[in-house]
């Protein structure tokens, strides 16, 4: 697919389940199982940026796709990965060098680098 590469997304990122929970806005009509099982979700999911492909991982499954980066600013990157026969954009907005995060509809997730 090709990359314009932007260095700040390289090696290995975790959601961020203290973080994303602490902004998070729940609707009036969330149920208690609901948020259970968002709150038992987070914190699982490790993304890792080499130059061209996306590695995730969650509970044991693992996805891979090339990504290109289509835009980029100083707080943030659009990449585009390529999904089975789809083009999917991720738009990363980065708070620090090792802190950035994704909308989730109305909210946010955040993902904090891994120091391996």
């Amino acid at each position: 697919m090709g990359s314009n590469l932007d260095t700040r997304l390289l090696g290995t990122w975790r959601s961020d389940k203290n973080l994303t929970l602490s902004q998070w806005i729940f609707s009036s009509d969330s149920t208690e199982a609901w948020r259970a099982s968002l709150e038992a979700s987070l914190g699982k999911l490790l993304v890792r940026y080499t130059a061209e492909t996306v590695h995730t991982e969650f509970d044991g499954d693992q996805t891979a796709c090339s990504y290109r980066v289509i835009a980029s600013n100083s707080d943030s990157v659009v990449i585009v990965c390529r999904t089975e026969d789809r083009d999917e954009e991720r738009h990363l907005h980065f708070l620090d060098p090792e802190t950035y995060w994704v909308s989730i509809g109305a909210n946010k997730e955040y993902f904090r680098r891994e120091v391996l």
